[in-house]
């Protein structure tokens, strides 16, 4: 009789549906000035930017990173958080001047009732 070849396998891990959160996340802005000479994937990531999400599994704590060009966040949101930040933001387009604030809702004094 043959002697035995048992090799002992390491413990499968459990298959699972992977629940993704975010847990980081950067933005790299636009470089137009250094777009001299820049071809391709570099190119691109130079005009637009590129933000950067690292994701991780809740479960088994894998971790994933994602790149996509430009920002997550829209212009609007980037000028509104800017308006909470530093105060009315002056915008001037053909000429015109536009003013965006947050606006306060006028308290009215209470008048005693007769």
């Amino acid at each position: 009789m043959a002697p035995s070849s048992y090799t002992p396998q390491p413990p499968k891990e459990e298959a699972h549906q992977h629940e993704w959160q975010p847990i980081s996340k950067t933005y790299a802005a636009p470089r137009r000035a250094l777009i001299e000479g820049l071809e391709g994937e570099v190119l691109e990531h130079a005009l637009f930017g590129v933000t950067t999400i690292l994701w991780e599994c809740v479960i088994c704590k894998q971790l994933r990173k994602a790149y996509s060009l430009g920002s997550d966040k829209s212009e609007l949101d980037e000028l509104l958080d800017k308006t909470e930040m530093y105060g009315p933001q002056y915008i001037q387009r053909d000429g015109v001047t536009y003013v965006l604030s947050r606006y306060q809702v006028q308290q009215q004094p209470m008048v005693p009732l007769k």
